[in-house]
This record gives C-alpha cells, sequence and structure tokens, in this order.
C-alpha cells in the first residue's frame, strides 16, 4: 500500500526543523496491520491510541522516537488531508514516489509565514483547533489568514469543549514557541 508521511514532520522537514522531531505520523490504507509488521520489524513497541479511528503507536527501541500509524481517512491522500486543521499541516510525502502531495497550498503557505486553516467544518469536528492557532502562531511566528480569523472568531466559545489534558498541553506549546507574546497579543484580540 502507499504510505504517506503527513503532519508536522513534513511541515518542520520543510522548514529546516525536522532534526528536533521525535515522532513521525505515517497515513496508509490498512494501518493495524501495517503497524504491527512494522513493531515486529523494528522491534518497537506496538500501542493502540484510537481503534475506533484505527491509529496506532510504535515506540522505537530508544523510548523516544516513535511512529505514528493511521487509517487513510478517505479515498485518497488529498480527502485524507482536507480534513487536517491547517494548510502548513496538510503536506504529505509520498513514501514510494518520493512526491510531496500539496494539495491545499501549505508549501506556498509555509514560503509566506500564514497560517490558514481549511476549512470551517474542521473546526467544528474538534474546536481545539481554535486553540491550536494560537499555538502554532507561538511556534511559527506566522500571521494569521482573514479567512482563520472570521473562523476563530465564529468558534472561540467551543475552545473549553475538548479534555482539559488536551487544551493543557496546547498552552504548554504555547507558551514554549518563541513568538508567545506575540501569540498572546492575538489572543487578547478575540473575547
Amino acid at each position: 500500500n502507499e504510505g504517506y508521511l503527513v503532519g508536522g514532520y513534513v511541515r518542520d522537514f520543510l522548514m529546516n526543523k525536522s532534526k528536533e522531531m521525535v515522532d513521525r505520523d505515517i497515513v496508509i490504507k490498512n494501518a493495524e496491520c501495517f503497524a504491527k509488521k512494522m513493531a515486529e520489524k523494528l522491534e518497537a513497541t506496538f500501542i493502540i491510541l484510537d481503534e475506533e479511528n484505527k491509529i496506532f503507536r510504535l515506540v522505537l527501541k530508544d523510548k523516544i522516537n516513535y511512529l505514528d500509524i493511521s487509517e487513510l481517512q478517505g479515498a485518497t491522500i488529498e480527502e485524507d488531508l482536507k480534513r487536517r486543521d491547517f494548510t502548513i499541516n496538510a503536506i504529505a510525502y509520498n513514501l514510494e514516489t518520493n512526491e510531496f502531495v500539496d494539495s491545499v497550498n501549505g508549501m506556498q503557505d509555509l514560503k509566506n509565514g500564514i497560517l490558514r486553516h481549511i476549512k470551517d467544518v474542521n473546526f467544528e469536528e474538534d474546536p481545539l483547533r481554535v486553540l491550536r492557532a494560537f499555538r502554532f502562531a507561538a511556534v511559527t511566528g506566522f500571521d494569521f489568514s482573514e479567512d482563520l480569523k472570521f473562523a476563530l472568531n465564529k468558534y472561540q466559545n467551543k475552545v473549553l469543549e475538548p479534555s482539559k489534558e488536551r487544551i493543557m498541553y496546547e498552552i504548554m506549546k504555547l507558551f514554549g514557541g518563541r513568538y508567545s507574546s506575540k501569540a498572546l497579543l492575538l489572543m487578547n484580540d478575540y473575547d
């Protein structure tokens, strides 16, 4: 099956920051079978993160690095990428052809320093993405697109719906960002 490296590792690779990453996300059809075979081959620990959505983690022998392997959501990688939060996180790398898949122009937004969401419904599916916008502003220093500003205003009241643990994780990442003061000032613009 065609597998794709997706998410933060691809984004950080394109920003020349991938050396800091210890996690890699792979999207593939038949994820559970693939994950079990990889665990055996790499002598990694196999963990079920989300049985319903078929997301699995392989903790490598060094106990630091890990792979998250998830089922392709949709019929194609392009459909899967459209379900993600921001364009800069919706770039995939085809592990078979060694080509990037960028159907939402994430590379252009990386180049221009713009944080743009993919579609409003993604905020409805996971309201934590509202807070993630500020976290990514804190980490990257990127500016919000006008559409993202509108969506943040629209969905800001849902930000406390996710679990406290998930909210705390995003806040800790936000405060750890190089541009956290900028992100906090941005947050002040939203009631």
